[in-house]
């Protein structure tokens, strides 16, 4: 590896977040044609120093293209880090990996001791929505069409549970997408729970999704719900068993679980595998671990599923479906 390469890398990284966090990359779609550096500042009521420096940067590393003093967005990056709703969509993971690394000083702690960091990640709600973007639309473009009965199921009026929500993304989404659904998200987190409200609010939605603060492992809502989704929850879940066995007693008979986590099994893409790699150690850090599509079968059984089915949806991005039994019981074989 050059490690000149590796050091242009983590400035890739930064320099796209830079640009999604700012609106650079959004009003550069929105005029659709190239345009000056003092166009970018007055469209995006930046800094024009900062936008020069930026427009600068970008162009060195190859994210954004110039031509007789204006810049463009090249086809190739408009799909990468604007279009959201495009499969090839990696903007998310950039700012994921930016956001992230401002909380990278508590792998002091982490290595240099055995137990957990007392400190909190003050950055990981807002990195966690960002990668889980491609996530959502992925389930519902490519994982609905392909699971029998499930579009049929959000067609009519069925109720869905977000188990660990975070700010909601998913829910939301699932509400917009299906005028005749209901949902409730689950997370611990006070702060993920109040954003998710707020924008549930700004969206006009709050009459159909509702947002709780409470632990996922000892839910009791009360309510049978037809779909349970668990978007990358278990890697850093301190009891996975618990989670999924409250999932499968929140289920109605034949209703759905949906698990969406990155896996640790080989996908034959070696920036997959790197990228996984890596994460592990990030998982690491909050507490967790990867999983293996095997483990995550084993955890499913124990809980109480059947006919469990793997979409393999590309970026070492998994979907297990699992369905719970008009009469069935967890396994009671030891924890």
């Amino acid at each position: 590896m050059d490690p000149w390469e590796s050091v242009v890398g983590f400035a890739t990284i930064w320099t796209a977040h830079i640009g999604r966090r700012y609106g650079i990359f959004r009003a550069m779609g929105e005029l659709n044609r190239p345009v000056s550096g003092a166009e970018l500042a007055g469209a995006t009521k930046l800094n024009p120093e900062a936008v020069r420096l930026w427009c600068n940067a970008a162009v060195k590393l190859g994210i954004i293209g110039r031509r007789g003093g204006r810049y463009y967005l090249p086809r190739r990056v408009r799909s990468m880090l604007l279009d959201e709703r495009n499969p090839a969509y990696v903007g998310g993971m950039h700012s994921y990996l930016a956001l992230r690394s401002l909380d990278f000083h508590l792998l002091d702690g982490f290595f240099r001791s055995e137990g957990k960091t007392r400190h909190r990640a003050r950055h990981l709600t807002e990195a966690f929505g960002e990668a889980t973007r491609w996530d959502h639309l992925t389930f519902f473009e490519r994982v609905v069409p392909r699971v029998k009965g499930l579009e049929r199921m959000l067609d009519g009026a069925a109720m869905a549970l977000d188990l660990g929500c975070g700010t909601g993304g998913w829910a939301l989404e699932l509400c917009r997408r299906y005028p005749n659904v209901a949902a409730v998200g689950v997370d611990l987190d006070r702060r993920a729970i109040a954003e998710a409200r707020r924008r549930a609010k700004e969206a006009g939605l709050s009459g159909r999704v509702r947002f709780v603060v409470a632990p996922g492992e000892s839910l009791d809502l009360e309510v049978e719900f037809d779909l349970v989704y668990l978007g990358e929850v278990l890697c850093v879940a301190s009891d996975r068993l618990g989670v999924l066995r409250a999932a499968h007693r929140a289920l109605k008979p034949e209703g759905l679980a949906v698990v969406a986590e990155g896996l640790s099994d080989s996908t034959g893409n070696l920036s997959h595998d790197q990228l996984l790699t890596f994460l592990a150690l990030d998982y690491a850090l909050q507490g967790g671990s990867m999983l293996s599509v095997r483990e995550l079968s084993s955890l499913l059984a124990r809980a109480g599923f059947r006919k469990n089915e793997f979409v393999h949806t590309g970026g070492g991005l998994w979907f297990a479906v699992a369905r719970k039994a008009r009469s069935s019981a967890p396994r009671t074989s030891p924890d």
